[in-house]
């Protein structure tokens, strides 16, 4: 009879999302909710993964082994490999990695981006066209400005590098390994390895100035 009104289509929609996850649960994989879970046909799930409530993950998603997914997480065409923590609330667009033994936490978006190993980015975060060395940290609030208006611009930063929190990388940019940049700069220029990067206008304290505004 095919689908003849929104109503056939939600009740085609969740019987196909069901029958997806029922595969998956005999496969191994720890679902907590196939009611309120949609992986699609696609989706390739390792051993002993665990996924977390109202998560949508879409396309030709890889997730490797001892993964976690946690709840509210959107996922499109994305390799997400061993041993890897997502979520809550994370969003990875088409053409993300993340390798393995990494954590994309909680409203971090990533797009057409290369986390390496041990990479952690674990809330408030856009990372758009980037490489991130193994084992660096990306700090609250940090943002790669990955386009310019006309063209987007890819950034690469190297292994063991600190990025302090609110810190905006502006595409394109090279950042060697063991770099520290410090919190709330705006990175535009290129850095060698071993540097400490620190973009912010020096702070000014005026003592007594709220005294004698009320003089």
């Amino acid at each position: 009879l095919g689908i003849n009104d929104k109503k056939d289509f939600y009740n085609v929609n969740k019987l196909y999302y069901l029958e997806n996850c029922n595969k998956l649960l005999m496969s191994g994989v720890k679902i907590y909710d196939i009611n309120n879970t949609y992986i699609g046909e696609n989706v390739r799930v390792g051993k002993d993964v665990e996924i977390y409530p109202n998560n949508y993950i879409l396309g030709d998603t890889i997730i490797g082994d001892n993964s976690v997914v946690f709840p509210n997480c959107y996922i499109e065409n994305s390799v997400i490999e061993k041993e890897c923590s997502i979520g809550p609330f994370s969003h990875l667009k088409k053409g993300s990695i993340i390798g393995s033994n990494s954590c994309v936490g909680a409203f971090v978006e990533i797009k057409n981006s290369e986390l390496q190993n041990g990479v952690k980015a674990k809330h408030h975060a856009y990372l758009g066209d980037v490489t991130i060395g193994e084992s660096s940290n990306v700090g609250c609030g940090v943002i790669v400005a990955n386009y310019d208006g006309e063209k987007k611009h890819r950034s690469y930063v190297g292994k063991r590098c600190f990025i302090g929190s609110n810190s905006t990388l502006v595409s394109p940019v090279i950042i060697g390994d063991n770099v520290v940049i410090g919190a709330g700069s705006t990175i535009v220029k290129n850095i060698n390895d071993n540097t400490l990067a620190i973009a912010r206008e020096r702070q000014i304290n005026k003592e007594n100035y709220y005294n004698n505004k009320r003089k």
